[in-house]
């Protein structure tokens, strides 16, 4: 709480909470030299553990009242900020940093996050309860099943990228509701699912950065040949189309798959890749959409190039992706 304007999405925070040790959801590593509550936070484990619990409650306040409350929720805890300088002594005669008091800063962060949970109920209030820990794991069960990024941060603070992703799982996984909060039964649900894909991923082959123009001699004869007017190309990497529309009646032969970016599942039958070379900050998008049910992710599959799919990215950016369809996958 002592930095709103540090306050961002789950995927750009930098910290991370190991079993007991816990740091604040700013960057310690910056210079708080002039700020007492900062650098008691990044010394003090337990007051940083108070703090992301009422993050938590925070976000989850946030996510009720949308994006037309943001403003006066956000205004109304820089207010409620002005209580922690309480917890700080006065001005040593040496001029040294005063210190802040953790016990103090747990008791008033404590009443600030009980206010904003009273205004909390149904599967925000079950959510806002559940300990800190336990939504450190939630979070991570996200990563490790590809809704969030490879490499997000789980700190337990459910931001907006965090938000969007349990409102992607819960209507892939056909949960009763897609509010974007993880309630009880939700909970019980995520924690026992598993990402088989996975497996799957780190046993295919080797990425061939440049597909061999050859025909796969391989590909069996039937239908589906006809319809790609010979054999699909091999490519084991979604990745290099420039021009949305190249891959437009062409057929590949691919492993769905993001090696060095990140999926965003749309729905149970489409999932959106956005991958790039290591040594390129050039991104590439790459849709794929299985008419016949969900999306076999990790498996290779024949696939052909439809109608470019547009939409709108987080930055506002109008994006044409290269659209794939599954024919079939390889066993």
């Amino acid at each position: 709480m002592k930095r709103f304007v540090l306050l961002a999405l789950i995927t750009s925070v930098p910290n991370i909470a190991w079993a007991q040790e816990y740091k604040p959801d700013f960057n310690c590593s910056a210079d708080h030299s002039k700020d007492s509550i900062a650098t008691m936070l990044c010394q003090n484990s337990d007051a940083a553990k108070h703090e992301l619990i009422f993050d938590q409650t925070y976000y989850a306040l946030r996510q009720t009242v949308g994006k037309a409350g943001w403003k006066a929720l956000k205004q109304e805890a820089i207010a409620d900020d002005d209580a922690l300088k309480a917890c700080v002594a006065t001005d040593a005669m040496d001029g040294t940093l005063p210190k802040a008091d953790p016990q103090c800063y747990i008791s008033k962060m404590d009443e600030i996050t009980q206010k904003y949970k009273a205004r909390l109920s149904g599967s925000a209030l079950e959510e806002a309860n559940r300990p800190i820990d336990q939504h450190i794991a939630l979070q991570q069960k996200f990563i490790d099943l590809g809704y969030l990024p490879a490499g997000s941060i789980a700190d337990g603070v459910y931001g907006e990228g965090t938000r969007e992703a349990i409102s992607t799982w819960q209507r892939v996984s056909h949960r009763p509701s897609d509010d974007g909060f993880i309630s009880d039964a939700d909970a019980v649900v995520l924690s026992a699912a598993n990402a088989p894909q996975q497996a799957q991923i780190a046993s295919a082959p080797p990425v061939n950065y440049a597909p061999p123009q050859q025909p796969v001699t391989s590909a069996p004869a039937d239908p589906i040949s006809g319809l790609c007017h010979g054999q699909p190309q091999p490519m084991n990497l979604i990745i290099g189309f420039n021009d949305p529309y190249a891959a437009k009646g062409k057929c590949y032969e691919v492993l769905i798959a993001s090696r060095f970016g990140r999926r965003q599942w749309i729905d149970e039958n489409t999932v959106l890749i956005i991958d790039s070379l290591p040594s390129s900050s050039e991104a590439y998008e790459t849709i794929v959409q299985d008419p016949n049910g969900h999306i076999q992710y990790g498996k290779i599959a024949i696939v052909i190039g439809v109608d470019p799919i547009k939409y709108t990215a987080a930055s506002g950016e109008m994006v044409v992706a290269p659209t794939l369809e599954v024919l079939k996958y390889v066993n």
